[in-house]
């Protein structure tokens, strides 16, 4: 299910997006619309939706959708953005933000689909490496690859990644089927991203900052044997 959103103060042109996008996309879709930016924003803020894709409307009256759209983007680095205009003068501000694509509102017909159908390949590819997780009823989208390693404490399991850290209540074999290959147990606490191990030895990884973690013996021959295959892969 593709969650989409349209962030537009005009209602024609809103409406339009509306009438045209289902004429493009044949797959599910949950379509909101939101003619603030304050309410798109407070909406992300609030974990109400996690959006896939946005059409961001540029000049929106007092405020703009650049600056709209940056600041979503680190509520929702995931998310993919879509600028729409009635103005040309804004393709080149526009590349101050992370963007797929922008489509000129009178050619609007004409570049929709080639558009979405660029999202949906972006959106499918991050799908597939990004680990969902909840606490608290709130959901986090984490990208795999941004994942240092993952312990279990009691009743609570901690993803810690290169800036944040994040709880669960998932339990590590739960994670590990969600998991791309590089992830590896080594104890009944730990997951190792092997992508950050700067150094292994038989007994414990190092990883690239500095932490150590510790290989216990029932897992240190599975461990090797994993480290075996991927060297011969690689």
């Amino acid at each position: 299910m593709i969650r989409i959103a349209i962030v537009e103060d005009n209602s024609i042109h809103r409406e339009r997006l509306e009438r045209l996008i289902p004429t493009v996309l044949k797959e599910p879709f949950i379509l909101s619309s939101f003619s603030k930016c304050y309410d798109f924003l407070e909406t992300l803020k609030s974990e109400e939706a996690v959006f896939d894709l946005v059409f961001m409307d540029i000049e929106m009256g007092e405020n703009s959708g650049i600056h709209a759209a940056k600041q979503a983007m680190e509520i929702c680095p995931q998310m993919q953005i879509i600028y729409i205009s009635q103005y040309l003068d804004y393709i080149s501000p526009i590349y101050e933000t992370d963007h797929l694509y922008f489509i000129y509102k009178p050619d609007l017909e004409k570049y929709l689909g080639h558009a979405i159908k660029k999202a949906l390949t972006v959106i499918s590819e991050m799908k597939s490496g990004i680990l969902e997780i909840s606490w608290n009823k709130v959901k986090f989208h984490i990208p795999q690859e941004n994942i240092l390693y993952i312990e279990r404490m009691l009743r609570i399991t901690m993803i810690y990644t290169i800036k944040d850290s994040y709880k669960t209540s998932e339990k590590l074999p739960e994670l590990m089927e969600k998991l791309k290959g590089t992830f590896l147990r080594c104890q009944q606490s730990y997951i190792v991203n092997l992508r950050y191990v700067a150094s292994y030895q038989r007994t414990h990884f190092e990883l690239s900052t500095g932490k150590i973690i510790s290989i216990s013996r029932n897992y240190q021959d599975s461990v090797k044997k994993k480290l075996s295959e991927l060297i011969s892969y690689f």
